[in-house]
């Protein structure tokens, strides 16, 4: 990957935040439905979406196996990762969900070291960590900030988001390996394992989807609007984590807390406050440290590998002249052996 290529990605994932920030908002306005049901609606107004794209780029089915195998790990960890996300969401406050969520960059960084053997990169740690601090400030997770004495935690939420930040975090690693696998093809098929898991939702909860047309017509149309914004969020993300590591790409990807800090304040009239100025503040230093980590990183393997090229043509030139030098001196012992 070159170095504008990489640049393409954090900015890709940059603008998967910024569209995350607005599902948020728009689910924030869909109170008549629960949040599965909003979830499972969504997801079946991207694969309407989607379908004209599959059908116009004719896009390519079948790969080879172990490609097929990561496609599939990708897409099914992925759509478990989102549900158990969804599902925190009705056990914890948003603030204690985000702020244990964001914890998905560390554990990419850790997968992507012990388990897809990349480098240690001490920066990707360091803005990690650095990321969780902005985040824990502008949300005051309850479990820190609690004025309640006999404030009790949810622990089956908390394991619900802890489950989703990790799964996430191995969908990112295994993404980064299908660079060569059209994103339109991964997108579809992690709309339709998401769906699958929220039918199996309703099968065990033994209910039917609520669909209503007549008083929640309003809301019908804010599905729709999340589904729409769901491709543009979900293919920017699959194609930015094709270009940019999990460990870097994943905290870019946290500055959706920024950009819903700023809806926040348009939105619920809230008003400014220093420490979230100053979480929003170590969440950038943070993207921009993970950033130019990433980028630095490609642009020396980069030179290394054009560095070995190099060096093996000009091995392969010596070793050419050596033989050509050997051939000569061969040649003439052979004149002088005949002229005796």
């Amino acid at each position: 990957m070159d170095r504008g290529r990489q640049y393409y990605g954090i900015g890709l994932l940059l603008s998967g935040g910024f569209f995350t920030a607005i599902i948020g908002v728009l689910v924030h306005f869909t109170n008549e439905r629960t949040f599965m049901d909003v979830m499972g609606f969504s997801q079946v107004v991207r694969i309407f979406i989607i379908s004209p794209l599959i059908v116009f780029r004719n896009i390519k089915f079948i790969y080879k196996r172990r490609t097929t195998f990561l496609i599939s790990l990708r897409c099914v960890i992925g759509a478990l990762g989102d549900t158990f996300l969804y599902y925190s969401y009705t056990l914890l406050p948003l603030g204690d969900a985000t702020a244990i969520y964001s914890t998905n960059s560390v554990f990419a960084n850790v997968f992507s070291v012990f388990i897809f053997k990349r480098l240690w990169k001490w920066r990707n740690f360091a803005s990690s960590i650095l990321c969780i601090f902005g985040v824990v400030i502008i949300c005051q997770p309850s479990f820190l900030f609690a004025l309640n004495k006999h404030f009790s935690l949810n622990y089956k939420g908390i394991a619900a988001v802890i489950a989703g930040s990790i799964l996430d975090s191995l969908s990112f690693n295994f993404n980064n390996l299908l660079e060569n696998v059209d994103h339109i093809f991964i997108t579809t098929f992690l709309s339709l394992n998401t769906i699958l898991f929220w039918v199996l939702t309703l099968i065990c909860n033994k209910r039917l989807p609520v669909l209503g047309f007549a008083g929640c017509s309003w809301t019908n149309l804010l599905i729709s609007a999340i589904g729409l914004v769901g491709v543009l969020n979900v293919i920017v993300v699959t194609r930015g984590f094709q270009l940019v590591e999990a460990g870097p790409g994943s905290v870019a990807l946290c500055s959706v807390i920024v950009f819903g800090y700023i809806f926040q304040l348009f939105t619920q009239d809230s008003s400014v406050r220093f420490v979230s100025i100053f979480g929003a503040s170590l969440i950038i230093i943070a993207i921009v440290l993970a950033s130019s980590n990433s980028v630095h990183n490609k642009s020396e393997n980069s030179k290394g590998v054009t560095e070995d090229i190099s060096q093996s043509v000009s091995g392969k030139e010596s070793t050419r002249n050596d033989e050509l030098q050997e051939a000569i001196e061969s040649s003439e012992l052979h004149v002088l052996i005949e002229k005796k």
